[in-house]
């Protein structure tokens, strides 16, 4: 499927709350906005960010995304994407 390079925030927002919450993980607004500015609209990126987020949040026993949890996510998507290139 071609997706376009970026994809404005606004049309990820409600999307990404509804799968998180899907998975029962609360986010606040602020980490969902640090999650949309780490992939800049890129969809691999952005939604790499949000399945280690997921991931990180499920490994440590959290229902929600706190900041460490963000923190521990963000930094494995970023690994993930720096060996992808």
């Amino acid at each position: 499927m071609t997706l376009p390079h970026t994809i404005p925030a606004d049309q990820w927002r409600a999307p990404l709350r509804e799968r998180f919450e899907r998975a029962t993980l609360a986010i606040s607004d602020e980490q969902l906005e640090r999650i949309l500015a780490f992939g800049e609209g890129r969809p691999y990126d952005t939604m790499a960010a949000c399945l280690y987020v997921g991931l990180a949040a499920r490994r440590l026993g959290s229902e929600a995304i706190d900041a460490f949890v963000l923190e521990k996510g963000l930094e494995e998507a970023h690994a993930r994407l720096v060996e992808d290139s």
